[in-house]
């Protein structure tokens, strides 16, 4: 077992003694640390209990100055040790520690007392009443809380067991699915070893990374490849979440990565954004809540940002337990996975420089964030900020245009990583799941029955407003439902329809299936006229203006009418703008046949000799022929049989 531990508490209550007595290990590692007598950077320590378990620490700066220090320590932790001094009792940075773990979502953990030789029993029931009145709604509510003297040495190996105890009785039940999602670790200490190159550490706050695999550094995205991975000083084939790990990467530079930076696996599809769509809950210790927009500094994972945060859900305002839907514009952009966790900190007269405000969690980045709009999607973002999975799935698609995500995609937006678990949550939700041959997608519900009526609609004024067109082109259908759906499921939605008798596909056309092309009143004297002047002649007849005027029609109702008796087989089309009659057209290719028969092969001279054509339609019509492989060209003057030629009694 595994156990990852942040602590938390103010400057001098013996966080990192506490750390050091556990583990053996002083997680103070820089000179002016050990001069000063205080953390001013994240350190790290370990140990490995009797039983196996491992118990890991990042041990954080309990000064206010420090305080992105704590945020770049404790990011991506789910368990906290809180620690009270019993001299001093609960202060200011014990409060703004516990308020940023929460926001960083944290979800348990265990309470420590120290310094308890320095106080009477009575003073340390006095400090367990404090404890009772700041830990109500928290997170450590309910946590253990133990008694500790870094003095009393000999009550350690006991503490050490207790510790243990109540770490693995308020932890998480372990991701089942932490092997199937991309590794994102944000990058807290980057060193160059010799003859190595680069070696990174971090939390792994997300899924795996391995040993060989492709990972980019954002920002940048400068790539490199995983050489070794170490836990704890021993070299692992593979880290899952959530642990500390360094990361040994060939083909990086020292100025490629520094302390903010985020690794990611190649595979994770992240993509740095300046803009998010988030939820916010205001600090505990405010008297009312922070007015917007607010002006200040976003820390997430290692990194942090100018940002100015807008409230999408004026109507509601945010407290420590309530959450409200904002925007957030960072002044530069930073890659993060759903669900991470954010800080805020005012740099306004809205609060002392540097004071935490608030913070929540990231829900999307890009698009979706930018479009928003506090009253056009107000239905939408009352479901995202609500705590129940399905509600906030259903919320996150209503922003999306179309509404409708594959489902792998939203395993990011949910804490039901797997695939059947996820399908029943959108269901009950009210959901749609859509089976596709590139997987399976999640819609709003009556999503499909809009797609096939839009489609039907699309059909039924096509054919009122082109009786003489077999139907509306493929192309164009597709193009009709695009805002409603994404490319990957059009086709499937059209095969759908089209397997059920809703819809007929011709190739490239579709039509209703009870509609059958018909020329409309106003053409089909023009068709009779037309059929009959070619029916008397045996040369092609071109499309042209003087046609249509002879014939006392428009250019374009002249291709109708061409087309419709094309379609009809009255009329052979030669070449783009020449068509004949099938009585000449036959005539002539049992003709041909016959000649290419008797004198095994066909000379330009006789299809002339043949037809009568001028230059003008008959090389037209000889390209025809090779096209449609009745003959094989085999030099400028002479063809042979092509492999679709008819027999002579078929021609």
């Amino acid at each position: 077992m595994h156990l990852l531990v942040a602590t938390a508490g103010h400057i001098d209550h013996g966080k990192t003694a506490l750390v050091n007595a556990v583990t053996g290990m002083d997680p103070d590692r820089l000179p002016e640390e050990k001069a000063r007598g205080i953390t001013i950077v994240p350190g790290y320590a370990h140990a490995q209990l009797d039983d196996g378990t491992v118990l890991s620490f990042v041990d954080v700066p309990g000064h206010e100055g420090f305080l992105d220090h704590m945020i770049q320590g404790a990011n991506g932790i789910r368990l906290v040790l809180l620690v009270v001094a019993a001299d001093d009792g609960v202060m200011p940075q014990t409060l703004e520690h516990l308020e940023v773990a929460r926001l960083l979502g944290a979800t348990g953990g265990v309470v420590a007392i120290t310094k308890t030789d320095l106080v009477e029993p009575d003073w340390l029931e006095l400090i367990h009443a404090d404890l009772d009145d700041v830990l109500e709604g928290s997170f450590l509510e309910d946590a253990p809380r133990l008694t500790f003297s870094a003095l009393q040495k000999e009550n350690h190996p006991d503490f050490i067991q207790k510790l243990k105890e109540a770490l693995v009785q308020t932890q998480e039940t372990p991701d089942e699915t932490a092997n199937t999602q991309a590794g994102i670790l944000p990058v807290d200490r980057v060193i160059t070893v010799a003859g190595r190159g680069v070696v990174i550490t971090g939390t792994l706050c997300r899924g795996t990374l391995e040993e060989g695999q492709r990972v980019q550094i954002h920002p940048g995205r400068s790539s490199g490849r995983i050489r070794e991975l170490q836990v704890h000083g021993k070299s692992v084939q593979k880290a899952t979440s959530p642990t500390r790990l360094a990361v040994n990467i060939s083909g990086l530079s020292r100025s490629d990565v520094t302390v903010g930076s985020t690794l990611v696996r190649d595979e994770a599809d992240l993509e740095p954004q300046t803009v998010w769509l988030g939820h916010f809950y205001s600090a505990r210790w405010l008297n009312e809540p922070p007015s917007f927009p607010l002006k200040g500094l976003v820390h997430m994972g290692t990194a942090f940002a100018e940002a100015t945060i807008q409230n999408l859900t004026p109507e509601i305002r945010p407290s420590w337990n309530t959450p409200i839907a904002v925007r957030i514009r960072l002044d530069r952009p930073l890659v993060a996975a759903p669900w991470t966790g954010f800080v805020f900190r005012c740099s306004s007269t809205a609060g002392r420089a540097g004071k935490t405000m608030g913070g929540g969690q990231l829900i999307q980045g890009g698009t979706v964030a930018r479009r928003v709009r506090a009253g056009r999607d107000e239905e939408a973002l009352q479901d995202l900020i609500h705590s129940n999975t399905g509600d906030r799935l259903r919320g996150l698609l209503a922003l999306h245009h179309p509404p409708v995500r594959p489902l792998a995609e939203l395993q990011h937006f949910s804490p039901h990583r797997t695939q059947p678990v996820l399908e029943d949550t959108c269901r009950e939700a009210g959901l749609e799941i859509i089976a596709s041959p590139s997987g399976p997608w999640a819609g709003l519900n009556g999503l499909a029955g809009r797609v096939e009526n839009q489609v039907v609609n699309s059909l039924t004024a096509y054919h009122e407003r082109r009786p003489q067109d077999p139907g509306m082109s493929l192309t164009e259908l597709r193009t009709s439902i695009e805002k409603e759906l994404p490319a990957d499921l059009r086709d499937h939605f059209l095969d759908g329809m089209h397997a059920s008798g809703q819809i007929q596909i011709d190739q490239n056309s579709v039509h209703l299936p009870d509609f059958s092309a018909n020329l409309p009143e106003a053409l089909a004297h023009v068709a009779t006229s037309l059929e009959q002047q070619m029916r008397n002649q045996e040369s092609p007849t071109s499309y042209s203006s003087d046609l249509a005027q002879e014939l006392g029609c428009s250019d374009r109702a002249l291709l109708d009418v061409l087309g419709y008796l094309q379609r009809a087989g009255t009329l052979v089309r030669i070449s783009e703008q020449q068509w004949l009659h099938t009585k000449a057209y036959s005539s002539f290719l049992q003709q041909i046949i016959k000649r290419m028969s008797d004198n095994g092969q066909l000379e330009v001279q006789d299809v002339k000799s043949i037809t009568g054509f001028s230059r003008k339609y008959l090389i037209p019509f000889l390209e025809h022929l090779d096209q449609q492989k009745i003959t094989r060209r085999i030099n400028t003057e002479a063809r042979v049989k092509g492999p679709k030629c008819p027999p002579l009694e078929d021609a």
